[in-house]
């Protein structure tokens, strides 16, 4: 970007540097104007690199000599992305009623057929700008990851394994034979979801899969263990069982499908020694317990969240039994909020989504809410979380205070998880969720921005006393015994 006069002359226009202004100002992400503005940037900087580096015929200069071995490294799997980029462009921008693969024309459903070897010749410079934007992003991982271990963080990047592969994206299009048609994944009926979820994504075909020696499986650890030292994955009892729900069923009509879960486990355990990456299985939800025994046994973390971990009295764990081998955190992305569960938030919205059977389910959802939080707060009294002479009343604390804050940070740092994780919307006491599971149009997710912009993070008073609170904690239970 710095080296391309193209894309500085496009950002000094007025107008589109106030677009630039006026997106970074929204309260919510616009993806489709952000990525739309990106887009036109990255092109431009991609015809530069191409005039100065590339022919035809190939690469003509050392730079190019290195995209052109990325190319060849990564070889089929990049290949096909990149085609089908370029085709699903060219087909929306030839009729914008098609936004699938599947109203392509037929020919082009094949990735192998004459149709696509013929549109690749015809566009290879297209195909190739998509190939030069992973190869920069792997660049710079590569980079950021390197300046991690110089400074001292051992374990780097935590990269994140999405569950899923989209039925309308390039993998599928690219690998239809390895996965079943006419099934959907979901999860069963449970306390968080009393109907159930439909993901709305195809199984792969387990004999298929196995077949192929498991190659899409290993492709798609070895590239999501690259420049880090920590992988979470993703509802990993996945690799145990999948539930399946055939097209036109309610979850409660799914039923389990075995994998061959010791062949599984095997491949990441090689995969994790050989890029020397730590694994975290996300094993929350329905987990039977030979499942959990399995990945200790490997080596796994497990997940553990405050929310959920309770004795068999339906008391909240203390920190001191949490497993060692675990990543302690208080929510993720798809629970509420510490604000919004201490305000019952979620359950307002699920009941305005219609996301409760009946009335009855969200009564109760109300009166469990309430006794999750007279517990937790009984809890962190007795672990002397709490300012001396708190009120253990739970009604009076009706929103969650600074006190309240930092005492479920103090929990957390005090877990005897050798992982911790805080995220930055409990951190900031934001109350909104990032994703409601079991709907898609219904509500807008992942669209909240962060409460700070990147430059508040260095100079806002305000994040900096945030801040203070987790470095308290982080200092006081040994977690960083030196830290600046």
């Amino acid at each position: 970007f710095k080296t391309s006069k193209k894309a500085e002359k496009f950002l000094s226009e007025r107008e589109n540097w106030q677009l630039v202004l006026k997106l970074r100002a929204l309260k919510e992400v616009d993806y489709e104007k952000v990525a739309a503005l990106k887009g036109k940037v990255l092109r431009l900087i991609f015809e530069d690199f191409i005039e100065e580096n590339w022919s035809e015929s190939g690469p003509v200069t050392e730079r190019a000599a290195e995209l052109e071995g990325y190319i060849k490294r990564e070889g089929r799997f990049l290949d096909d992305y990149a085609t089908f980029m370029t085709l699903e462009r060219e087909w929306h921008l030839r009729d914008h009623r098609i936004w699938t693969w599947k109203d392509w024309p037929q020919q082009y459903h094949d990735p192998e057929s004459e149709a696509v070897e013929a549109f690749k010749k015809k566009h290879w410079k297209d195909v190739l700008f998509h190939k030069y934007l992973q190869w920069q992003i792997d660049e710079q991982l590569r980079e950021l990851n390197l300046y991690l271990e110089h400074i001292g963080i051992p374990l780097g990047l935590y990269h994140d394994l999405a569950m899923a592969d989209d039925l309308y994206g390039a993998d599928y299009w690219a690998n239809q034979d390895l996965f079943v048609s006419g099934i959907d994944v979901g999860a069963p009926p449970d306390d968080f979801s009393p109907k159930g979820q439909n993901w709305g994504f195809p199984p792969h075909d387990l004999e298929k899969v196995r077949e192929d020696g498991y190659r899409f499986f290993i492709h798609e650890l070895k590239r999501n263990c690259c420049f880090g030292g920590c992988l979470r994955i993703d509802h990993i009892m996945r690799l145990f069982h999948q539930f399946w729900i055939p097209h036109g069923m309610d979850p409660k009509d799914g039923a389990y499908v075995a994998t061959p879960h010791e062949e599984l486990m095997g491949i990441l355990a090689l995969e994790s020694v050989r890029n020397k990456v730590l694994i975290v299985g996300e094993d929350l939800g329905t987990v039977q317990p030979f499942i959990r025994k399995s990945l200790e046994g490997n080596g796994v973390f497990s997940y553990r969240l405050i929310y959920f971990e309770k004795d068999s009295e339906n008391e909240f764990l203390p920190p001191s039994v949490y497993p060692s081998f675990a990543l302690a955190s208080i929510t993720t992305h798809d629970l509420p909020t510490l604000c919004g569960f201490w305000q019952g938030l979620d359950i307002e919205e699920r009941r305005r989504l219609r996301l409760f059977p009946d009335e009855e389910s969200f009564l109760r959802a109300v009166r469990d809410r309430e006794q999750d939080k007279r517990k937790l707060l009984k809890a962190l009294i007795e672990n002397r979380l709490m300012p001396p002479h708190s009120s253990s009343n739970v009604r009076d604390y009706p929103e969650l205070t600074e006190e309240l804050q930092d005492a479920f940070i103090g929990f957390l740092a005090m877990c005897r998880s050798k992982l911790i994780m805080l995220n930055q919307e409990d951190l900031f006491r934001d109350p909104r969720q990032q994703n409601m599971p079991g709907t898609t149009w219904e509500r807008k997710n992942w669209v909240a921005r962060m409460r700070f912009n990147i430059e508040d993070l260095f100079e806002s008073l305000e994040v900096a006393q945030f801040a203070r609170i987790y470095r308290h904690w982080i200092l006081k239970t040994n977690r960083a015994p030196e830290a600046d």
